[in-house]
């Protein structure tokens, strides 16, 4: 259970016993609940798939906190580990990219490369 939970039940208790005096009040979660619910959606798509034995084997994070990580609990590990996580599959898809496309057919690719290398 997240803590804010407790505060958004209590405000959702208010506006429903006194709705005459918060008829204009919206409650909504702001950016760090939806950033802290697509952690969590993440970390369970990515559970149990190796990545965690992997960040754990190459030392980003300890075995005690990989479940933090995943569960999104530690908001700013578990942000971090993603922002890696993203940042290794798309250099993977880079790698793919430069491995089976043909000069002959993109012939700026060789441009591009000699760009990343710099």
């Amino acid at each position: 259970m997240w803590c804010d939970e407790g505060v958004f039940a209590l405000a959702a208790d208010i506006y429903l016993h006194k709705t005459n005096k918060f008829s204009d009040l919206f409650l909504c979660m702001g950016p760090f609940h939806w950033t802290r619910v697509l952690l969590r959606c993440q970390g369970k798509l990515l559970r149990g798939s190796g990545l965690d034995d992997a960040l754990i084997e190459c030392g980003v994070f300890g075995p005690g906190m990989i479940e933090t990580v995943l569960n999104g609990s530690h908001y700013v590990r578990a942000l971090t580990g993603m922002l890696m996580v993203e940042d290794l599959i798309h250099k993977l898809e880079w790698q793919a990219f430069w491995k089976h496309k043909d000069k002959a057919t993109y012939p700026v690719l060789e441009q591009m490369k000699e760009l990343k290398c710099m």
